[in-house]
Formats: structure tokens, C-alpha cells, sequence
């Protein structure tokens, strides 16, 4: 098979005695150097999961978009084991003693001739490959199904002749320290570099003046940063059931964004009045996520009965005529019939999706309200 040789320049670094390189390359390129080693009952010593399609297409996708700019600063990882014959490198002594562990590294690889078309096939095959990916193995297929497979360039950093021990066990101290980044963190980021779609930012202001402003009845109750703790619920939650409402055909869609904020302020208002006892009260789910979520999915229903037109604002007082209905309501549960006090251990078991529609259907039997008109 014929070789061609890629240069690319690079830096050692120096971990508690491993050398590793840095180096910028295309998935192009990378995908012709390095192979992705499966684990499964046919290789067993792999080491990657199995590619999601659906991951590596979304990624392509975010490559290829021309209405933003997606990136990738991420680091790949690989290995060059020990007495690979298609990898050498060596330093290229430059003057400057700053520039001390600057590397030329040369890769051996095949011709693009004489590679397979699809981009999977070149990642997992490791004929005359110089090492294999530890960790990346989506974004390089990803990137290597896109337009930029030849343009964008992706940082790697490479281990130097490590063993497959120490090459698998960077694999899974990478994945054990991952963590998700929490939904109220991203929500707040989207919002600091307006990333909202116009009604998702309408939803998303309605979250932060119900925390923010001191008259609304959630005030300093919401979950909006990641630290927050003891608060009604988080605003990811909110910001989901108040989506529901103002955005598409939602119930305030086409209110103005001060009226739908203060319909959602003043039916709020409405609950905590009609229920001082258990606002604010721990033994009670009416102001824990449960009992919001529950509210929120109640108020198109409501606001359908006091609807006048949507230049204006239903008053607090009127929320609250049409809510007496719920005050000692009587509802049928599988577990009993109870009244409705919002007690924890009564309806606590019912939190759970499941359970909040069997109590939201409950709550409308016994108000005999129609479902279909939410």
C-alpha cells in the first residue's frame, strides 16, 4: 500500500513523567491517522462505544451551519504505541530556549486513493493507522461527514508510546469527571448572549420577574442559579410549563410580553391568598415543584373562564373567585378520597409524572371541568 507522509508541528508536554503532544489537525487528516477501537463481543480490548448516528449527524449539522458559528475547542485524545513504524517526530532545536519542546511529528499514512469512502469505515480501520482515538471518536466522525472535514482545524493531544493501561485509564478519568452543566446555568448563559428564540425569551423574562421583582408571589422562591437551594422549584421547570403558555398557541401567546407577566403575577397572587397556610410551608407540595407545575398546568383552563380580550390584565381578585373553588375541594385518588390541602403525605406519593396526571385529572372530575378546554 502506498504512504504518503502529513507534518504537522507540535508541543511536548510533561504529566507526572508521560510525554504527550499537542497538535492541531483536520478530521481529514486525523481520520487517516488514527483509528476508533470498539469495544464489543467481537473486540473485546476496544476501548469506544458504539457511534450514535444520531450524535455524529447533529454534529455535521452544527459544522456545516452557516447561521451560527458552532466550535469545537475541545481537545481529542489519542495514543502512538510503542514501536509504531508509520509515527516518528523529533525536536526541531529552535533558537529561542522558549521555544524548547516545539516537535515535528511525521504520520505515514495511506493515500487517499486508497482509503475507504465512507468516513465511519476510514475511523475503524486500522490498516497501517499511526495509534488510535482514546476519547473524541463522535466529534471526528462528525466533523469528517461535514463540509469542514478538510477546513476545520481540532486540537489533539497525543500520548507518546503510552501504554494501552495508562491510554484506556485516561479514557475513563475523562468520561468520570465529565459533568452535565446544570439547565438553570444554560438558561442563563443563552440569556447573557441572547441565544433565545424571541417567544422562548418572552418565557424566560416571565422566570426572572417573577424572582426578581418584590411584589410577584414567587419573589426570591425560584431555583435560577445553579447554587439556589429551598426554593419552589428550579427555573428550568418554570421556564418549561410557562413555554407552554406564551409561546406557539399558548394561552398568552399573542398578549403583550408586561400583560402576560402580570396574568401569570396576579393568578399566582390569587393562590397564595386563598392558601397563607401552606404558602411557603414544607409539610405542603403547593408551592414545591409538584404543586407549580400542577398551578401552571391549571391557569389556561382558568384564564379561559375570565378571558376578555388580550390588551388586558384579569385582576388578582377575579383569579381568586373562580380558585375558591379548589379551597376544601374533594377529590378521588386510587389511594382515597381526600380534601384538597395540598398535604405532603396525602398527595406527596403523587410527584411523579404519573401521579401528577392522575391528580390533575382528579382536580378536574371534581371541579367538572372539561380537560379538553385546556
Amino acid at each position: 500500500m502506498e504512504l504518503k507522509s502529513i507534518i504537522k508541528t507540535g508541543q511536548i508536554l510533561t504529566q507526572k513523567g508521560q510525554q504527550l503532544i499537542q497538535f492541531k489537525a483536520t478530521a481529514e487528516e486525523l481520520r487517516q491517522m488514527f483509528y476508533i477501537s470498539r469495544k464489543s463481543r467481537n473486540n473485546p480490548k476496544g476501548l469506544e462505544r458504539t457511534i450514535s448516528p444520531t450524535r455524529t449527524k447533529k454534529i455535521a449539522r452544527e459544522a456545516n451551519s452557516t447561521k451560527r458559528k458552532y466550535l469545537f475547542p475541545g481537545s481529542l485524545t489519542a495514543n502512538v504505541p510503542k514501536g509504531n513504524k508509520n509515527f516518528s517526530w523529533k525536536y526541531m532545536r529552535p533558537k529561542n530556549e522558549a521555544l524548547k519542546d516545539i516537535v515535528e511529528l511525521c504520520f505515514r499514512v495511506p493515500v487517499a486513493s486508497e482509503l475507504p469512502k465512507q468516513a465511519t469505515k476510514i475511523a475503524t480501520n486500522r490498516n497501517n493507522k499511526c495509534g488510535y482515538i482514546c476519547d473524541g471518536q463522535h466529534r471526528l466522525v462528525g466533523i469528517s461527514r461535514s463540509e469542514e472535514a478538510d477546513k476545520m482545524e481540532l486540537n489533539v493531544v497525543m500520548f507518546l508510546h503510552a501504554t494501552r493501561k495508562m491510554a484506556y485509564q485516561s479514557f475513563v478519568d475523562i468520561n468520570n469527571l465529565q459533568r452535565k452543566v446544570p439547565k438553570s446555568l444554560k438558561l442563563l448563559v443563552r440569556d447573557d448572549i441572547g441565544y433565545f428564540k424571541p417567544e422562548e425569551e418572552r418565557a424566560f423574562k416571565i422566570v426572572k420577574r417573577l424572582e426578581f421583582e418584590t411584589d410577584s408571589p414567587f419573589h426570591e422562591k425560584i431555583g435560577l442559579y445553579p447554587g439556589d437551594k429551598d426554593r419552589f422549584c428550579s427555573s428550568p421547570s418554570l421556564y418549561r410549563d410557562l413555554k407552554k403558555m406564551v409561546c406557539g398557541n399558548g394561552c398568552l401567546s399573542l398578549y403583550s410580553d408586561n400583560n402576560a407577566f402580570n396574568n401569570i403575577k396576579n393568578y399566582l397572587g390569587a393562590w397564595e391568598q386563598l392558601h397563607p397556610n401552606q404558602w411557603d410551608n414544607e409539610d405542603y407540595v403547593l408551592c414545591k415543584a409538584m404543586g407549580v407545575h400542577l398551578m401552571l398546568r391549571l391557569f389556561p383552563l382558568v384564564h379561559q373562564k375570565l378571558f376578555r380580550s388580550i390588551s388586558s390584565v384579569t385582576k388578582l381578585n377575579d383569579y381568586k373567585q373562580v380558585l375558591e373553588a379548589f379551597v376544601g375541594l374533594e377529590i378521588s385518588l386510587p389511594t382515597g378520597d381526600f380534601k384538597l390541602d395540598w398535604d405532603g403525605e396525602t398527595i406527596g406519593s403523587y410527584s411523579g409524572g404519573k401521579g401528577r396526571t392522575e391528580l390533575f385529572d382528579s382536580i378536574l372530575e371534581a371541579l367538572g371541568w372539561k380537560q379538553e378546554d385546556e
